[in-house]
């Protein structure tokens, strides 16, 4: 599934998909969960980051499928819980951040 950018609050559903975001090259703040399962259930969901943009996440997110920063930026600033799922992260181009704060933790 892919998205031109992800805002505001609310759950997301991957089952076992994968998500593309950030085609639209915006900067967006999602501060929502992202999540295994939904109507048809299933695991192993996953995120990939595109575009030019930056996406902050401030949710405990919980796919476990893994994170793929392909370009652009994602920056994690939840205060509990995984900003990138259960799985691994796999940067390719672009930036992970996360805010100065939490790395003080």
């Amino acid at each position: 599934m892919t998205v031109g950018s992800i805002e505001g609050t609310g759950n997301i559903f991957l089952g076992h998909r994968n998500l593309t975001v950030g085609s639209n090259n915006l900067s967006t703040v999602f501060s929502g969960i992202i999540q295994d399962g939904g109507v048809n259930s299933g695991i192993g969901g996953s995120l990939t980051k595109i575009g030019t943009g930056k996406l902050t996440s401030t949710g405990a997110n919980l796919y476990s499928g893994g994170t793929i920063i392909r370009s652009g930026r994602l920056l994690v600033n939840n205060t509990s819980g995984s900003g990138t799922g259960t799985g691994p992260v796999l940067l390719t181009a672009g930036r992970l951040e996360a805010m100065a704060a939490l790395l003080a933790l």
